[in-house]
């Protein structure tokens, strides 16, 4: 009763709160955690996301797709990240051609600095499904940390109509500028050379 008292109200945040100490959930319970769910979904709230996917997951264990949102949620919060590594490679175990599966598990082992092993893993889709800008997103982050920065940033410029929650824009964005810098650096010290050798040479001449 409290808890459809506090969904009805819109208190999402006390709702959360009453659901984080439910062991036994009811199917009240359950209908509640998946409004809220939605809900924070339309927010673009990551910590609610992050907080009731934990909970769904926990009392649907067989939902595959509840435990990779869980584990990707963690991962972009850098939150129990080992428990979500975990979690990412059983469930690519099951899902190996998948890209939503995939693409965790690689996140994953990127975040393991394992970016070899992430790579290879995402090589494994085809053309098609990297172009998905959401798809393309982290394959440059993977590609980023293999240092390939001309081929990551080709496939940054993929995902820039992606949908992302804010967070995970803000990863993207920052691993896109530091990977831009990277490519830029010989060309700055190129550029750098050739003036220094120019002014030595109008120095020599004067």
């Amino acid at each position: 009763m409290l808890m459809r008292v506090t969904m009805e109200w819109g208190w999402d945040e006390e709702a959360q709160d009453l659901l984080s100490h439910v062991d036994a959930p009811s199917e009240e319970t359950k209908v509640a955690l998946a409004t809220l769910y939605r809900r924070f979904a339309a927010q673009q709230n990551l910590k609610g996301l992050w907080q009731a996917s934990e909970r769904m997951a926990k009392f649907n264990p067989e939902n595959d797709q509840i435990r990779n949102n869980f584990a990707m949620y963690s991962l972009i919060l850098n939150r129990s990240t080992s428990d979500a590594s975990l979690i990412a490679k059983e469930l690519y175990e099951r899902h190996r051609s998948d890209p939503t599966f995939i693409s965790t598990y690689a996140f994953s082992l990127v975040i393991a600095e394992n970016p070899k092993l992430a790579l290879k893993v995402m090589s494994t889709m085809s053309s098609a499904q990297l172009a998905r800008p959401e798809m393309a997103a982290y394959y440059a982050l993977t590609l980023a940390a293999n240092w390939q920065n001309e081929q990551a940033l080709k496939f940054f410029d993929l995902a820039k109509n992606g949908h992302f929650l804010p967070e995970e824009a803000e990863l993207i964005a920052n691993a896109r500028i530091q990977t831009r810098a990277r490519f830029l650096l010989p060309y700055v010290f190129l550029n750098a050379k050739a003036i220094f050798d120019a002014a030595l040479l109008r120095n020599k001449n004067g």
